[in-house]
This record gives C-alpha cells, sequence and structure tokens, in this order.
C-alpha cells in the first residue's frame, strides 16, 4: 500500500485500488462540481484505451459518500524513472528504446490527449520498447495545443537525467518526425 497526501493506492493480486477521500466541505463541493478524481481516472483509462494507447483497464469505479476509488487491472515493470536509472545503461543500443519512447509521446499528442502530468513515475516500463501510462486522472480529451506539447515534453525531459544530450536530441526529432521540416531521423 502506498498512502500519498490526497489518495492511498493498494495492490491486491492482478489489480490496483486507487482510493482518493473526499471528506470536508470544500472536496465535497469540488466532486459535486467537477466530478471525483476516480471518475476522471476511469474516464481517463476508457479513453486512452478508444484511442489505443497503452493503460491499465478499468475494472471498476466506486463512488460514495466520503470517498471515491477506481480498481484497474496492475501491470507489470517498473516507473520510468527507475526503469532509466536500472536498466537503460545495461542496454547495448538505447534507440529502440528512445524511438518507442518519443513514439508513445506522439501518438498520445496525435490521437487528441493530454497527460497533464507526463513525468517518468506516470509511466511504466516492461521492456524498452513497451510502456503504459499511470495517473490517468490527469488525462484530458481535446486538441493538443503546442504549449501541451511543450509542457509534457519539458516534465519527462526533467525526470530522465540519465538520458545523454544526444539521447534527448534523438527522442525529440523521432517525437517530431512527422513534422515537415525536420523528417524522419533515421
Amino acid at each position: 500500500m502506498k498512502s500519498l497526501d490526497s489518495r492511498r493506492i493498494t495492490r491486491i493480486d492482478d489489480a490496483w485500488i486507487k482510493e482518493w477521500p473526499s471528506a470536508g466541505p470544500l472536496r465535497a463541493l469540488r466532486a459535486w462540481i467537477r466530478g471525483t478524481r476516480a471518475r476522471a481516472a476511469w474516464i481517463g483509462a476508457h479513453g486512452l484505451a478508444v484511442r489505443r494507447l497503452p493503460a491499465p483497464e478499468g475494472i471498476a469505479l466506486l463512488e460514495g459518500r466520503g470517498r471515491a476509488l477506481v480498481i484497474s487491472r496492475a501491470h507489470p515493470g517498473k516507473p520510468l524513472d527507475r526503469y532509466c536509472r536500472e536498466d537503460v545503461p545495461a542496454l547495448r543500443d538505447r534507440r529502440p528504446f528512445l524511438d518507442a519512447l518519443a513514439a508513445l509521446v506522439r501518438h498520445l499528442h496525435a490521437r487528441g490527449a493530454v497527460h497533464r502530468d507526463l513525468k517518468a513515475n506516470n509511466i511504466l516500463a516492461d521492456g524498452p520498447t513497451r510502456f503504459v501510462f499511470l495517473d490517468l486522472e490527469d488525462v484530458a480529451f481535446r486538441r493538443v495545443r503546442r504549449a501541451d506539447a511543450i509542457r509534457g515534453l519539458a516534465q519527462l525531459n526533467a525526470a530522465l537525467p540519465v538520458l545523454t544530450r544526444a539521447d534527448r536530441w534523438r527522442m525529440l526529432r523521432r517525437y517530431a518526425s512527422n513534422w515537415p521540416l525536420l523528417g524522419d531521423p533515421r
């Protein structure tokens, strides 16, 4: 179990249970007006699935007085920041890893989804080319503005200090490979 100030995460067998308290008048009012964080995570999981983007499968959404929770299927792997520290230095060729990560973010944005907290610990890595988005309550579905893309790339860039300047440049070029001036970096 992992407890944070605003939520509690528990793993039971092959499922994650993420619970948000809504106690207190301000949180209850916010949940009544905007919906609960659990509902936002539920919508995020299903919205990414419809767009064929990797996310934990939402199993159940439960909302009641004082709390809301979402149950989703657990995925193997480790957070991307830990994967980069432990496994990326051992890779013989980093190109497939960097290309897959850049393609993941490019597909997220191209399919009309914005992750407002695109840090490395909000992406689960299970091998150099298999990723899953986490913290789905921070996903929004809309036309991706340039500022959204820059913010997401900057958050990811800041959260991966083990990458070299050449790695970062390659990843950016791969992300922008469909832009007319840059072309395919391969």
